[in-house]
């Protein structure tokens, strides 16, 4: 499952976009992260990708089909999405919470409950209400909201941040399983580079809400540390590279 941007630009104000004139791509199998400091745009272009940003001008294709809003359940049905904050209801149960959005999904894509709450280690946790969670566990549940119906894409906002070092670790295999074996494409805002070395991952910068460097188009050879990069093209004065 592929995503093509083309001149996107996005914003909850027509005249102050936050993501400007945004072009880049998602090859079907891939992973993908967008690294960039707080409040340069990350979760706003993940957002922006499903149609739920006021303001918006460019193209969007999702498996070669232009996201509209005519389209938007179709492509639904296929796209799983964990932003933040989640999507968990606080007085449901995790169990509750999983069977309130099933309905969305045609039943023959949905994994079995428990199958589900295995992945994330979740199971013991199925009567207690989302409330009584810690922030990791929540993170973990809205994950598994977003994945449920085997989804052939998955966009992730931060999915490792606030987690300890074991779910961490659990979250990207996770993730490398579902891309080695089932060819899932992931879209991950995210701070951390490590992340990115351990999928071996196609990376893009944003700063500024532009996109100033695509590690698919770049000369720069690849054991250049991230940091580097990164710390190079948000400094106050730099060279685009």
């Amino acid at each position: 499952m592929d995503i093509q941007i083309n001149n996107l630009s996005l914003g909850y104000k027509k005249k102050n976009p936050i993501i400007m004139n945004a072009d880049f791509a998602l090859k079907s199998g891939e992973i993908c992260f967008i690294i960039g400091k707080n409040g340069c745009g990350k979760s706003t272009l993940l957002k922006g990708i499903l149609d739920g940003i006021p303001y918006s001008n460019g193209e969007i294709f999702i498996n070669y089909q232009l996201v509209v809003p005519a389209n938007k359940k179709d492509i639904l049905t296929y796209t799983g999405i964990c932003l933040s904050p989640g999507f968990s209801y606080p007085h449901l149960t995790v169990e509750e919470n999983i069977k309130n959005i099933q309905f969305l999904y045609p039943k023959e894509s949905l994994l079995p409950m428990n199958e589900l709450l295995d992945i994330f280690n979740l199971r013991s946790y199925k009567k207690i209400k989302t409330s009584q969670l810690s922030s990791g566990l929540q993170k973990k549940l809205d994950f598994a909201l977003s994945i449920m119906h085997q989804p052939s894409l998955i966009l992730l906002d931060e999915p490792t941040s606030n987690l300890d070092s074991q779910s961490q670790k659990e979250i990207l295999e996770f993730i490398h399983y579902q891309n080695r074996i089932h060819k899932v494409s992931f879209l991950i805002s995210s701070h951390q580079f490590d992340d990115i070395e351990k999928l071996n991952a196609h990376y893009i910068v944003l700063n500024n809400g532009r996109i100033e460097f695509d590690s698919r188009n770049t000369s720069l050879e690849k054991k250049t540390p991230i940091s580097d990069i990164f710390n190079q093209i948000v400094s106050e004065k730099h060279h685009v590279l």
